[in-house]
């Protein structure tokens, strides 16, 4: 009976020390693709961060590029960047049109005030257009007046980010489009010719390209625009852009279609490691050697080793396409869809650490194994199941607001949560995967149980000694 004893002691600390083995291996792994995925974003920060609007926040006095930086080269006066005036609506008035939030929108010509110039507070759109047709990503200052705030990416949205810096004397733009609509309120007064410069890039290795256009104060034009006599509708009330179409403009480029790739293999590689990955993780723990044999922790071990990888290879691309758009890493805590989706990802990489400390079943006392149950394990193992719901529930979240707040033009939004990500859907693959599934094993392993285990005397009289598993 002793000699059982010590050889079923020997079994277990084996067994421990074998999945201390795994837990150490998945760490190390784990540290290894994060050194990965920090070295991989540094040199895409490298890349990226040279775009003309990516210039530091606070630089106000002189923001505008002067050097080569990284792959772009000095920038150059550039004559086919041109500038035009216009009224922001029909009536000439300071009132808000319906679809100025549109950055596709087309200004008709007779909206122009007939030159670079400007009035009293009014209340005017600077079009600034790329004749060579390439698209750009660009950085905009004046000199007196304000931008207005309509995001980063001049939807009205603000998601992405703020555009509009330098208490609306400049604005960042990262709508990629040979065509940028800046909506731009004039001084309170004649303060003398006013500046408005560009800076633009077409892409992470283009040179730079600059121009700039003088305002000066002309009241006549907001007196020829007041006696025109157009036919008006109160604001608001149509939209004077819809159905026009301008045959120059270029929205979108390559690097923006790569942008929408990127972010939508981002979503499926996170959709797929949230769907696939737990369930199989908890079902190797719960059911084990009854249901995957005896090298059910090669199952845990590659399970977890493989979403590790997806996992880290998701938030590469979506840092990479956060760069793209954004020009940072920063503010990833600002959106719904950024906190859920951290916490999510902070939850999966905690669990193989809450695995490696994981202590023993059983309260070991003189080197050898009793029967008393291990409170720490209790604790331990209720912390485990915690995180891993945790997980599974802001993974939903994530799942769902990834879905809804990305711009429509990625064909996501409502469209997509109603025939993808809806409750029927939803509901569905919860009962399947963790109720009905679970039960069948349940069922299957309490089979395989009775008719493959048998207990000897010794195991009888001691209790459960199940192995540390």
């Amino acid at each position: 009976m002793e000699l059982f004893v010590k050889m079923f002691n020997l079994e277990r600390r084996r067994r421990h020390q074998q999945q201390q083995r795994f837990h150490r291996c998945v760490l190390q792994k784990m540290l290894m693709t994060m050194l990965a995925f920090i070295v991989i974003n540094n040199k895409n920060n490298g890349v990226v961060h040279a775009h003309p609007y990516l210039i530091g926040d606070t630089q106000c006095t002189t923001p505008h590029p002067t050097t080569r930086r990284h792959a772009h080269g000095a920038p150059t006066e550039d004559a086919s960047i041109t500038f035009l005036v216009s009224w922001t609506n029909p009536e000439g008035s300071n009132a808000e049109a319906l679809g100025e939030n549109d950055p596709e929108r087309v200004i008709p010509e007779s909206w122009s005030v007939g030159g670079n110039k400007y009035c009293k507070s009014c209340r005017l759109t600077l079009t600034v257009r790329h004749t060579d047709q390439q698209t750009y990503k660009e950085l905009v200052t004046v000199s007196s007046g304000t931008l207005l705030e309509q995001g980063r990416n001049m939807d009205g949205q603000l998601n992405y980010g703020d555009g509009a810096k330098c208490s609306g004397k400049r604005y960042d733009a990262g709508f990629q489009s040979n065509v940028h609509h800046y909506i731009w309120t004039a001084p309170n007064g004649d303060v003398g010719p006013i500046t408005v410069k560009v800076t633009g890039a077409s892409g992470q290795t283009s040179q730079f390209k600059t121009n700039a256009v003088t305002l000066t104060y002309d009241e006549a034009i907001k007196e020829a625009v007041e006696n025109s006599q157009q036919p008006s509708a109160p604001p608001g009330a149509v939209n004077p852009f819809e159905g026009l179409t301008d045959d120059e403009a270029v929205h979108g480029s390559q690097g923006k279609s790569k942008s929408v790739r990127i972010i939508v293999a981002h979503g499926g590689i996170m959709l797929f490691s949230w769907m696939v990955f737990p369930p199989i993780l908890l079902y190797a723990g719960r059911f084990k050697e009854n249901i995957f044999g005896k090298h059910w922790y090669l199952v845990h071990k590659y399970t977890v080793t493989l979403m590790m990888l997806f996992v880290v290879t998701g938030l590469i691309l979506a840092n990479r396409y956060r760069i793209d758009t954004l020009g940072r890493l920063k503010g990833i805590m600002r959106s719904r869809h950024g906190i859920a989706g951290s916490v999510t990802a902070f939850c999966w990489f905690v669990q193989p650490v809450l695995g490696y400390f994981r202590p023993p079943k059983f309260l070991e006392v003189g080197g050898g194994a009793t029967t008393t149950p291990n409170l720490k394990r209790t604790v331990w193992m209720w912390m485990h199941r915690s995180v891993a719901l945790a997980s599974v529930l802001f993974s939903i979240f994530a799942v769902r607001t990834g879905l809804k707040d990305h711009d429509p033009e990625m064909t996501f939004g409502e469209e997509a949560i109603e025939e993808i990500w809806n409750l029927n859907f939803f509901i569905t693959y919860v009962v399947l995967a963790y109720i009905c599934i679970p039960i069948l094993l349940e069922i299957l392993s309490r089979k395989r149980g009775k008719s493959t285990r048998q207990y000897s005397h010794m195991e009888l009289e001691m209790g459960d000694l199940e192995v540390d598993t």
